[in-house]
């Protein structure tokens, strides 16, 4: 039996026979409601370059909707309706279409540092190389970092500054082993120490 907010009336009669009579009939009227069901969670996923399918499209079941997709870093969001026997049990438009909401989150990757931490003062702005690999074949990423040009012990924190070819955005990555430690030595000063 479907659900139905009008009433479905059931007739129950008696039985045939000497001890039941017409006046023994029952008339009764039942409402059948919406079985109530739990409104739909969507799990997370990481960022690959390519189009990633975040929601399954239903058209049948317990509710319809649409496919969410999405690429770069981010939430995407689309409405989960309930079909008719159905509705949320979890939230307040227990009939209505409820916006459901997914997310694409950033790729992790680490930074890697050259391996020279300490430099002679010559004037220039000096530090650590740093580099990162975006274990995306067609993403390459450009890295910056703080320098430092007098002598003294500094630490250095790398940056994406860009990102060629996919998608072609820094957003779509978060980062790790971001600082390293240097130093700049004035070379008058350690000569001088040295003697």
């Amino acid at each position: 039996m479907k659900a139905t907010t009008s009433a479905v009336t059931i007739t129950v009669k008696a039985g045939n026979g000497t001890n039941y009579s017409a006046a023994d009939n029952k008339t009764a009227s039942v409402t059948v409601g919406r079985k109530g069901v739990a409104f739909p969670s969507c799990s997370s996923k990481t960022y690959t370059a390519a189009s990633q399918t975040l929601f399954a499209a239903h058209t049948s079941g317990e509710y319809t909707n649409s496919a969410i997709t999405g690429t770069n870093v981010g939430s995407y969001t689309g409405d989960l309706t309930p079909t008719s026997n159905y509705q949320w049990n979890t939230t307040s438009n227990k009939t209505s279409a409820t916006n459901v909401t997914c997310k694409i989150n950033p790729k992790s990757v680490a930074v890697t540092w050259g391996s020279t931490t300490t430099f002679t003062y010559n004037g220039s702005a000096q530090a650590p190389t740093a580099s990162v690999t975006t274990g995306i074949s067609a993403e390459t990423m450009s890295i910056t970092r703080t320098t430092q040009t007098n002598a003294g012990s500094y630490t250095s924190t790398a940056s994406c500054s860009s990102v060629s070819g996919g998608r072609g955005k820094c957003g779509n990555y978060s980062f790790t082993n971001t600082t390293k430690s240097f130093s700049i030595i004035d070379p008058i000063k350690y000569y001088t120490m040295s003697l």
